[in-house]
């Protein structure tokens, strides 16, 4: 059974190795590397070329959205997991622009990264039911306001 590669990118050392060491010990994930910028992920990406890649928003020098989009151009079947404590429909809704088939919270548990990681390297998309809730409000506004325009 082939191991889903996954490169770690955040800008806190303790965040980046917490990540490796929860994700590390699922028998389907391999952690390929990590990196605490975006330059940085995207010289790793051409080294270990992995299936996903789990991006921070804040970033130091490129926040990770733009990053999803730079390394999308480049990198087109890799699929990117937003990891971030700003969960904002703005952010999501920019994340999703960019390229990221998946957006938790930080705050998530090991399990459902694990999930997370397993459904976006098997093709599908996560979002997590807080995250879903928030897409979920902003298409059930937009319907409800179009539907009383129609009338």
């Amino acid at each position: 059974m082939e191991k889903y590669k996954v490169l770690v990118v955040d800008d806190h050392t303790l965040v980046r190795e917490g990540l490796i060491a929860l994700i590390g010990s699922s028998k389907k994930i391999y952690v390929a590397g990590s990196a605490s910028s975006v330059a940085e992920a995207i010289e790793k990406t051409k080294n270990v070329q992995p299936h996903i890649v789990l991006m921070d928003i804040i970033m130091p020098d490129v926040d990770g959205i733009e990053g999803v989009k730079m390394m999308k151009e480049q990198f087109p079947k890799v699929q990117f997991i937003m990891l971030s404590m700003e969960v904002t429909e703005a952010y999501i809704q920019e994340a999703i622009k960019a390229g990221a088939t998946g957006y938790l919270p930080k705050d998530t548990q090991r399990k459902e990264l694990v999930a997370a990681i397993e459904t976006v390297a098997e093709g599908g998309k996560y979002f997590n039911e807080k995250i879903s809730e928030i897409i979920f409000e902003k298409f059930y506004k937009k319907s409800t306001q179009n539907e009383k325009y129609a009338e």
